[in-house]
Protein backbone atom coordinates (compact mmCIF):
# COMPACT_ATOMS: atom_id res chain seq x y z
CA UNK A 1 0.00 0.00 0.00
CA UNK A 2 1.48 3.38 -0.99
CA UNK A 3 1.22 6.12 1.64
CA UNK A 4 2.85 9.48 2.32
CA UNK A 5 5.35 10.19 5.07
CA UNK A 6 6.03 13.73 6.26
CA UNK A 7 9.49 14.73 7.44
CA UNK A 8 10.02 17.86 9.54
CA UNK A 9 13.35 19.33 10.61
CA UNK A 10 13.35 20.23 14.30
CA UNK A 11 15.91 21.85 16.56
CA UNK A 12 17.33 19.35 19.04
CA UNK A 13 16.22 21.33 22.10
CA UNK A 14 14.02 20.39 25.07
CA UNK A 15 10.31 20.60 24.26
CA UNK A 16 10.59 20.91 20.47
CA UNK A 17 9.33 17.40 19.74
CA UNK A 18 6.53 17.79 22.28
CA UNK A 19 5.43 21.05 20.66
CA UNK A 20 5.33 19.49 17.19
CA UNK A 21 3.35 16.45 18.34
CA UNK A 22 0.98 18.64 20.39
CA UNK A 23 0.34 20.88 17.38
CA UNK A 24 -0.58 17.83 15.29
CA UNK A 25 -2.89 16.55 18.03
CA UNK A 26 -4.53 19.93 18.68
CA UNK A 27 -5.33 20.21 14.96
CA UNK A 28 -7.35 16.99 15.26
CA UNK A 29 -4.92 14.96 13.18
CA UNK A 30 -4.36 11.29 14.04
CA UNK A 31 -0.69 10.41 14.42
CA UNK A 32 -0.37 6.87 13.07
CA UNK A 33 3.40 6.41 13.20
CA UNK A 34 6.37 8.45 14.39
CA UNK A 35 10.13 8.17 14.14
CA UNK A 36 12.89 10.59 15.12
CA UNK A 37 16.49 10.63 13.95
CA UNK A 38 18.68 13.15 15.73
CA UNK A 39 22.10 14.73 15.72
CA UNK A 40 23.61 17.17 18.21
CA UNK A 41 21.89 20.23 16.72
CA UNK A 42 18.74 19.04 14.96
CA UNK A 43 16.45 16.10 14.38
CA UNK A 44 14.20 14.80 11.64
CA UNK A 45 10.67 13.94 12.73
CA UNK A 46 9.05 11.42 10.37
CA UNK A 47 5.32 10.91 10.71
CA UNK A 48 2.44 9.09 9.07
CA UNK A 49 -0.77 11.03 9.73
CA UNK A 50 -4.46 10.90 8.92
CA UNK A 51 -4.51 14.27 7.09
CA UNK A 52 -1.35 15.03 5.09
CA UNK A 53 -2.24 18.54 3.91
CA UNK A 54 -3.43 19.73 7.32
CA UNK A 55 -0.32 18.32 9.02
CA UNK A 56 1.91 20.01 6.43
CA UNK A 57 0.23 23.32 7.20
CA UNK A 58 0.51 22.84 10.98
CA UNK A 59 4.16 21.73 10.96
CA UNK A 60 5.08 24.13 8.15
CA UNK A 61 4.26 27.13 10.34
CA UNK A 62 7.48 26.51 12.28
CA UNK A 63 9.80 24.36 10.17
CA UNK A 64 10.62 22.87 6.77
CA UNK A 65 8.36 19.93 5.88
CA UNK A 66 8.79 17.48 3.02
CA UNK A 67 6.71 14.61 1.66
CA UNK A 68 8.09 11.18 0.82
CA UNK A 69 6.09 8.38 -0.80
CA UNK A 70 6.54 5.15 1.15
CA UNK A 71 5.19 1.64 0.91
CA UNK A 72 3.42 -0.01 3.84
CA UNK A 73 3.83 -3.76 3.99
CA UNK A 74 1.87 -5.98 6.34
CA UNK A 75 4.12 -8.28 8.35
CA UNK A 76 3.43 -11.06 10.81
CA UNK A 77 4.02 -10.17 14.46
CA UNK A 78 6.84 -12.67 15.06
CA UNK A 79 10.63 -12.61 15.39
CA UNK A 80 12.30 -12.35 12.01
CA UNK A 81 14.96 -10.46 10.12
CA UNK A 82 13.14 -7.30 8.90
CA UNK A 83 14.90 -7.18 5.51
CA UNK A 84 14.43 -10.83 4.64
CA UNK A 85 12.91 -11.08 1.20
CA UNK A 86 13.26 -7.37 0.42
CA UNK A 87 16.25 -7.88 -1.86
CA UNK A 88 14.39 -10.35 -4.06
CA UNK A 89 11.85 -7.58 -4.79
CA UNK A 90 14.58 -4.95 -5.34
CA UNK A 91 13.40 -2.82 -2.43
CA UNK A 92 15.87 -0.55 -0.66
CA UNK A 93 14.90 -0.42 3.02
CA UNK A 94 15.33 2.98 4.64
CA UNK A 95 13.25 3.00 7.83
CA UNK A 96 10.84 0.89 9.85
CA UNK A 97 7.88 2.44 11.64
CA UNK A 98 5.19 0.80 13.73
CA UNK A 99 1.66 1.42 12.54
CA UNK A 100 -1.05 0.67 15.08
CA UNK A 101 -0.56 -2.50 17.07
CA UNK A 102 0.84 -4.51 14.19
CA UNK A 103 4.31 -3.91 12.81
CA UNK A 104 4.54 -2.81 9.23
CA UNK A 105 7.67 -2.19 7.19
CA UNK A 106 8.17 1.12 5.40
CA UNK A 107 10.53 1.30 2.48
CA UNK A 108 11.40 3.95 0.00
CA UNK A 109 10.63 3.13 -3.64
Amino acid sequence: MAITQLSAFLANTPGTLSQAVSAISEAGINLRALSVADTTDFGVLRVIVSDIEKAKDVLGEHTIVSETPVIAVKMDDRPAHPGRGADQHRVCLRIYLPLGQRVRRYARQ
